[in-house]
């Protein structure tokens, strides 16, 4: 008998035991009619004890279904960021290289460099919120080690954007005979900070993932 069950079978011998106590009082007692309605009481326990039990099934059914898909979106969100940041990178290496050969072929891929800015801070923005509502779905320590992996990404995030900001605006200004050490000393810099943003990341992609396989061997 699992704990959940004891209150309700408790609960049911002190019924019992009242209402069987309550009727041996009463003279004119029909033994027949004592018996059903005994038989009764007992369907009628055993009808909300039932239905109890299912309620509580459903509850933890939906409940793990919830908590799976929330690390599903995580590991879905967090795979955006992660692709948004390559691409991004990607960006600041055309504009070095239209800054630096003027090239044309590198210049339609650096003028995207705006929509692949706003895509890794759009993504960025919806991991950090998709993170907050999770603490429904997860245990403590998991909420607590996924917000921690979440905010060390941010973190890194602010010096790597001011930075890629840094080179697009040498391309921006590439008409006004840009000093191309400026290019390069902004690419050199957005370079060390990259494997800063991306080691949360990784972490955080590696922990949800541990999730996922306990979530299966659970079920």
């Amino acid at each position: 008998m699992s704990e959940k069950e004891k209150p309700w079978v408790l609960y049911f011998l002190f019924v019992v035991f009242f209402w069987a106590g309550t009727e041996s009082q009463n003279p004119d007692i029909n033994p027949w009619l004592y018996v059903k309605d005994l038989a009764g009481l007992a369907l009628s326990m055993s009808a909300l004890y039932l239905a109890n039990k299912a309620l509580f099934t459903w509850k933890a059914q939906h409940a793990y279904c919830e908590r799976y898909r929330t690390i599903v979106e995580l590991i879905n969100l967090a795979t955006e960021c992660k692709e948004n940041i390559d691409t991004l990178r990607h960006r600041n290496i055309s504009i070095v290289e239209y800054v630096n050969t003027k090239n044309s072929e590198w210049k339609p891929i650096a003028e995207a460099w705006p929509s692949a800015s706003h895509d890794l801070h759009h993504s960025s923005i919806q991991l950090q919120s998709k993170v907050n509502r999770a603490k429904f779905f997860l245990s403590e320590e998991d909420f607590k080690q996924v917000k921690s992996f979440q905010q060390k990404l941010l973190l890194e995030l602010v010096p790597y954007r001011r930075t890629s900001q840094d080179i697009y605006k040498t391309f921006t200004d590439i008409e006004n005979e840009v000093d191309h050490r400026a290019t390069s000393d902004a690419y050199r810099s957005s370079e060390r900070i990259a494997p800063k943003v991306h080691s949360p990341l990784g972490e955080l992609l590696n922990y949800l993932g541990t999730l996922i396989e306990e979530q299966k061997v659970k079920s």
